[in-house]
């Protein structure tokens, strides 16, 4: 039996690292193609809609708080304790248009899955681009949330700077959390402090271990 186990975890040991070789490439793969590819419509200079989207998220909040300004919204804005991949500041910035006092309020927010904020950001612009703040009934109010996860913007992916996904942990946190005892023997496998290929493949060995012997 002792034979049999080493065995089993030698096997499923070289399985995990081919699979997560071939996991670190495709990951590579994409991120790099997503940051490369290019949009022909807003490379040609049409100025309608695509000129609203961006490919990066420096891009993206720069169109987001000129468009903003221009459109006379009061902006505030709150500082990511990370950084960008280059090292740059992020930001959720809100935007909110109309009177404090408004009896209505329209909120339009962006990013909780962060790469998916691409998308979020670039109708946040053309729809100040094209004048919402003019169009605007009385006692109607808009608030803005652009980025709402700039981390995962930023490095193109739907998790914060913590490795959670906000919209998979929506809770009420005024309740205790329900039990999770065996979290804590995979938080670091979940988690990692590297995203490096050899942590991946320890990760996916102690995650399949951890399905084996469960």
């Amino acid at each position: 039996m002792k034979k049999l186990t080493i065995l089993a975890f030698g096997t499923g040991a070289v399985a995990t690292t081919a699979i997560g070789a071939c996991c670190w490439v495709l990951g590579t793969w994409t991120t790099r193609g997503l940051g490369e590819r290019s949009d022909p419509r807003r490379d040609a200079g049409d100025g309608g809609a695509a000129a609203s989207f961006s490919a990066d998220y420096r891009t993206a909040r720069s169109a987001f708080l000129d468009a903003a300004r221009a459109a006379g919204a009061r902006v505030e804005s709150v500082r990511n304790p990370r950084g960008g991949p280059d090292g740059e500041l992020l930001f959720t910035d809100v935007a909110l248009i109309g009177p404090d006092e408004a009896g209505s309020v329209l909120v339009l927010s962006s990013g909780t899955h962060g790469v998916e904020g691409f998308t979020g950001s670039g109708i946040q612009t053309r729809l100040l681009r094209e004048g919402i703040a003019s169009r605007l009934s009385p006692g109607v109010r808009i608030v803005m949330i652009h980025g709402i996860n700039p981390y995962g913007m930023a490095h193109v992916r739907r998790f914060t700077e913590e490795n959670i996904d906000l919209n998979r942990n929506f809770r009420d946190h005024r309740e205790p959390p329900p039990p999770n005892p065996d979290y804590g023997r995979l938080a670091s496998a979940i988690a990692p402090e590297s995203l490096g290929f050899w942590s991946e493949v320890l990760a996916w060995a102690r995650l399949l271990w951890f399905r084996a012997t469960a």
